[in-house]
């Protein structure tokens, strides 16, 4: 009884620290609002690669919270990048982004979402991300909340440090046979392009429609996919980063829900 109040105390204690380091409930607006309210500036530069290993690395935090109060396996990981494929200031390397993402592509899936991005673009950027067009109907299959699996169950263990473009990761995994029916719970690092190229677009004027119009869009239409206890981090990039949902207050309204259900 007493291990078992102890791991709840510890799983609230990390739910809170996920809270503050950006991975919020869904109820939250702030992500729809902070993109609402920013405009892509004139002048800055473009660091996708550096983006990327910047939420990278938010996720990698995650986990290792997540692992300490036992909750690691309860959960799916996914990076989302929304970006037109411009880079012109990653101080990042394609073959050490890959080489990260290699390592770790079974248990975080990195997404590069195109807009007004040729496939051709995705090996300067890093061949171990999967690419999908924002315009492509194949975005509203990429969440899909049931799984119904016969094969092996993998647990998975991870630890690593990433910083200044060197990586050391250690991912180790015991797998058994299983059959397995639940909902997936999702942990997502979303990273947006917020450089002076998508201000870009097609059309005239008030007609006109901007890569950051698009981008836009495919967030809120990401926020209605997600269900309420799937937490989601967000960033704007150009040539530096800006995390929109990170907050030093506690609020404990957003937490509620994922209490009640533990």
């Amino acid at each position: 009884m007493g291990n078992q109040k102890s791991l709840e105390e510890k799983v609230k204690s990390s739910m809170v620290q996920l809270h503050k380091m950006g991975f919020q409930l869904k109820q939250n607006e702030s992500t729809i609002s902070e993109l609402k309210n920013y405009n892509p500036k004139k002048g800055q530069g473009t660091a996708v690669r550096d983006a990327i290993l910047f939420g990278f690395t938010k996720i990698l935090n995650a986990m290792i919270i997540l692992k300490n109060c036992e909750q690691l396996d309860q959960y799916k990981f996914v990076h989302i990048v929304l970006t037109d494929g411009e880079d012109n200031s990653s101080s990042t390397s394609i073959s050490n982004l890959s080489a990260i993402l290699n390592k770790v592509k079974d248990i975080c899936r990195t997404l590069i979402i195109g807009i007004d991005m040729k496939k051709e673009q995705l090996p300067y950027i890093s061949k171990e991300c999967e690419y999908y067009d924002v315009r492509s109907s194949e975005i509203e299959s990429l969440f899909h909340r049931i799984s119904v699996s016969l094969g092996l169950k993998v647990t998975t263990a991870v630890g690593a440090i990433v910083q200044n473009d060197v990586g050391v990761i250690a991912v180790s995994q015991k797998k058994e046979l299983s059959l397995n029916l639940r909902r997936c719970k999702y942990m997502i690092m979303l990273t947006i392009d917020g450089s002076p190229s998508m201000n870009d677009g097609e059309g005239w004027w008030l007609w006109k429609t901007t890569r950051w119009s698009l981008a836009r869009k495919a967030v809120k239409n990401l926020m209605k996919s997600l269900e309420d206890e799937d937490r989601i981090c967000a960033s704007i990039f150009d040539q530096n980063f800006r995390n929109i949902t990170e907050t030093g207050s506690l609020k404990l309204q957003f937490e509620k829900l994922f209490y009640k259900k533990l």
